[in-house]
């Protein structure tokens, strides 16, 4: 069919229409939320939203009418949590509806800001850092935060585990590495077959920037995530023992042999879900060594830093024995491990009630150590 909106540098994620099935507009994220319109006066609104809300959230079209004169609007940002807005085109006037979550005042949440992030070789990637509420002056202890996926991104945006880190006084640093989506294919694809490497040296340069700025206290850091982002605590903790005091892990991968092994027995041998992982990973003949060598659990002796894992022993995205192996190689070692499973729960979609448990127990874990 015909092309009605493109951008190589970014993923186009959302085609939006009205309810006569008329093309609107095509969304993607720069640090925040923005839109191609196929009315090019729409975009000149949306700026004009854009500056009445002060440039500092994120603007959704979730709803318009037949004639396109007024747009339903859900706005959310690191210090809004999500609110309703309608906008009318004739007026230019923005009327508030409602909050979703109205105890979450503005003076309650952490700011966000972006930084640009010089990696060794010179290639510049985008983090985004929040700051905890009254910090005035550094050094401040750090929550290093890769993200899942890995082909997905952070954005600047509400994030309730980043601002439960902060809620303790800690600075969260969200570095959006090489192989992330968002920035079109060519960058996601420099992740291919670079879990340990690459990926991990993004991470780290991204930690050095802010620890050199004076900002973060380089003694004081400890690193977190899910998915992918469990993954990277762990095998960041491989490579550089003496840089973090603690490592959480939640529903991460840690042997990469077994993950494919998982993905070809659930998936199948010829389905695309496996051919991703390979791609993704490593082949698991011509890249053995690779994947060894960039398997958490095949190293466990190397990490100095106590462990927590967390993991739901339904999951069927990410093995539940693959955290179960990593404690197993922990103890092995000698090291310092607790590991944690949920009765019940998968990958994602958990009860605020498990959310509050792995919250709990992730900032629990990191204060005992920074």
């Amino acid at each position: 069919g015909e092309v009605v909106a493109e951008r190589p540098d970014r993923d186009l994620e959302a085609a939006f229409v009205d309810e006569s099935l008329r093309y609107v507009g095509g969304s993607y994220w720069d640090d925040r939320l923005n839109y191609q319109f196929a009315d090019p006066s729409l975009g000149a609104h949306f700026r004009a939203i854009n500056r009445a809300l002060k440039d500092r959230c994120n603007v959704q079209l979730y709803d318009i009418d037949h004639a396109h004169k007024r747009l339903l609007l859900k706005v959310t940002g690191p210090q809004e949590p999500g609110s309703f807005q309608v906008y009318d085109r004739e007026r230019r006037a923005l009327e508030y509806v409602g909050h979703t979550k109205p105890w979450l005042s503005p003076e309650r949440l952490a700011p966000t800001e972006a930084i640009r992030v010089t990696t060794r070789d010179g290639t510049e990637i985008t983090g985004y850092l929040t700051t905890p509420i009254g910090a005035w002056q550094g050094p401040l202890p750090m929550v290093v935060l890769p993200h899942g996926g890995p082909e997905i991104r952070d954005y600047l945006d509400y994030d309730v585990t980043v601002q439960a880190l902060a809620a303790k006084g800690w600075l969260v640093l969200q570095p959006n590495f090489r192989g992330s989506g968002g920035y079109g294919k060519a960058f996601a694809e420099l992740g291919k077959r670079q879990w340990a490497d690459r990926m991990q040296d993004d991470v780290e340069d991204a930690v050095a920037q802010v620890t050199a700025s004076g900002r973060a206290d380089a003694k004081r850091l400890a690193i977190a995530g899910a998915s992918y982002g469990g993954y990277a605590a762990l095998m960041g903790a491989v490579r550089r023992p003496e840089l973090y005091r603690a490592v959480v892990s939640i529903a991460g991968d840690t042997d990469l042999p077994e993950a494919l092994a998982f993905s070809r027995r659930e998936d199948g041998a010829d389905s695309p879900a496996y051919a991703y992982w390979c791609g993704s990973m490593g082949d698991p003949k011509a890249d053995q060594e690779l994947l060894v060598r960039a398997s958490p659990a095949r190293r466990a002796g190397e990490i100095t830093a106590p462990v927590l894992l967390i993991h739901g022993d339904q999951d069927t995205i990410v093995d539940p024995r693959q955290s179960r192996l990593m404690a197993k190689a922990l103890k092995a070692a000698d090291r310092r491990c607790e590991h944690v499973e949920l009765e019940g729960e998968g990958h994602a979609g958990w009860s605020d009630a498990t959310w509050k448990t792995v919250l709990t127990q992730t900032t629990a874990f990191i204060g005992r150590h920074i």
